[in-house]
């Protein structure tokens, strides 16, 4: 009974991974790569201006300068929205590195923007047509081509399907501790087996919660039934919400007049020195003019409001006053997955780690696929001199999927820094060319003997990756002798990771060369030996 689980256990992961594979690869490195969105996005937008040594007057005196700005330009407003420059701020939550942003409620599409130094208004720096690193994003959860909601709901099901290989994965190994610390070198289908369950067993926790997050993500669109009732529920409690806060919101009118510097002090002393960074204005009934102090959206896991993320005091007095929007408990536990998911309340190392957590789960997706051509092939040799069509088709897809992923990526960011600044719809043809020349890449694959379309793949994702720096360097004035020199190390770190994986596929071209070299002449000594002994 035990050996009859464990082989249907080892035929669903072998075959459900083979379905899913390529797909989840592709999330896998799409998902990675959006863990730096925000720096891949600059690196894609060389006109804007380095984050470098941020000189910005005392916190106080830019709240200051904005309660002077907002009483002025939007007195009847019912909420400003002052968020200052820090650098854990993301683009897509309106907030700047750089900058001093607000907004008020009269119009909350309109943005200004203000010099933290000098505050005075600054218009934003005009910056080429691009997806930027929110590109990766779009095609992590949702592909592209295809409808919104069918590319989210396709993720789902892959999704799901993956966590069902990763489970039967697990049950299947008999021994997680010694495969963990085992790793033999040039022993053919042993190697794969041990570079896949080595990484496999370092990633098991980070694949196990990144795909759960991911289908919590999107839980609406999966389990749509109880979420409408949900929605029904919240939209009739809105309403009720929305009559309340007409009633008791109240235009601002005023500017507020209690010592922000006090605020901030209090607020620092349980967020951490430099750590406020969202001031919400307001006025209600029951408490008056308030001021809500916030350190950056998502520094907290939770990303909610409560007495544990927001701080509110009186704006006339300055004592402090009671939240009465803290979130639901549901609402929460949601957004703390959420935000696992896309490691918004990461600092820069433990992003890092998310990064090398990613990495190591495509090689162990990649390996299982390649494991599957391998194993199979080798058993088929033994058994059979002709070789299998569908063995082929699949190592062929293997080279055109996996590092032909990898060359349609760096051709994203050579077109970036290649396609006319004024070309029409220019962001939308960056993506075109990645797609554009990922098929090329599988097509190359299955018109070039197997072991050259490995080797040759290998060292033109090799090429590609290592010209995207050097392109950088005699196309723009943001490239490693700037960054390195002036200290924007985020920034110098996009151009040497591509560097460093540039050197990584060089050397695996360059050993299954040496490898398949040493092999052909084996063969080639062996079928002369068996002439010669035949004559």
């Amino acid at each position: 009974m035990k050996s009859d689980f464990n082989t249907s256990m080892s035929l669903t992961h072998t075959w459900v991974s083979l379905i899913v594979g390529w797909a989840i690869f592709f999330i896998l490195v799409t998902g990675t790569l959006s863990f730096f969105n925000y720096d891949l996005t600059r690196w894609l937008e060389p006109e804007r201006p380095l984050e470098i040594n941020l000189l910005q007057k005392p916190q106080d005196k830019q709240i200051e300068a904005m309660f002077d700005f907002l009483s002025k330009e939007s007195q009847e407003a019912k909420e400003w929205y002052i968020k200052l420059p820090h650098i854990k701020n993301q683009t897509p939550n309106g907030a700047s590195r750089t900058e001093i942003v607000a907004r008020s409620s009269t119009n909350w599409a309109k943005y200004w923007y203000f010099d933290p130094l000098t505050l005075e208004e600054v218009k934003q720096t005009e910056v080429r047509q691009t997806e930027g690193g929110e590109l990766f994003i779009d095609l992590h959860h949702k592909f592209y081509y295809i409808d919104e909601t069918l590319g989210i709901i396709l993720t789902g099901f892959l999704a799901f399907f993956t966590l069902v290989a990763v489970v039967s994965g697990v049950i299947i190994h008999k021994k997680v501790f010694k495969d963990f610390f085992t790793f033999r070198a040039n022993k053919k289908q042993r190697s794969w087996i041990d570079m896949h369950n080595i990484t496999g067993i370092i990633t098991l926790p980070f694949v196990l919660m990144i795909f759960y997050t991911g289908l919590v993500y999107y839980s609406p669109h999966y389990v749509t039934i109880p979420y409408k009732m949900i929605e029904d529920k919240k939209e009739q409690r809105k309403d009720e919400k929305q009559a309340l806060l007409d009633n008791s919101s109240l235009p601002i009118m005023e500017k507020p007049t209690a010592n922000i510097e006090n605020m901030i002090r209090e607020a620092e002393k349980k967020y951490g020195i430099g750590n406020i960074a969202y001031i919400e204005v307001g006025k209600n009934n029951t408490q008056g003019l308030y001021i809500e102090l916030k350190p950056p959206f998502g520094s907290e896991l939770t990303r909610s409001e409560s007495d544990d993320t927001v701080m509110r005091f009186s704006g006339v007095s300055g004592e402090k006053l009671e939240i009465t929007n803290e979130y639901s408990t549901g609402t929460k536990l949601f957004r703390s997955l959420v935000s696992l998911h896309e490691a918004w309340f990461a600092s820069y190392p433990l992003r890092w780690l998310y990064f090398i957590c990613g990495v190591l789960a495509c090689i162990m997706t990649a390996t299982g696929m390649i494991l599957y051509t391998v194993k199979r092939k080798e058993k088929f040799e033994r058994e059979s001199d002709k070789k299998s069509l569908v063995l082929e088709i699949v190592e062929r897809l293997n080279i055109g999927m996996i590092v032909g992923l990898l060359v349609g990526i760096s051709a994203f960011f050579i077109a970036n820094r290649t396609l006319s600044v004024n070309m029409a719809d220019r962001a939308e043809w960056e993506v075109n060319i990645l797609f554009l020349t990922w098929a090329f890449m599988i097509a190359f694959a299955f018109f070039r003997p197997i072991k050259k379309a490995w080797i040759e793949s290998l060292y033109i994702a090799s090429i590609s990756l290592a010209f995207i720096p050097i392109l950088n360097y005699f196309t723009t004035n943001k490239h490693l002798g700037v960054t390195l020199k002036e200290g924007d190390f985020v920034l110098a770190f996009v151009d040497i990771t591509m560097l460093l994986f540039a050197l990584v596929f060089a050397f695996l071209g360059f050993r299954l060369k040496k490898k398949w070299s040493r092999k052909d002449k084996e063969d080639n000594e062996n079928k002369e030996v068996l002439i010669g002994e035949k004559l």
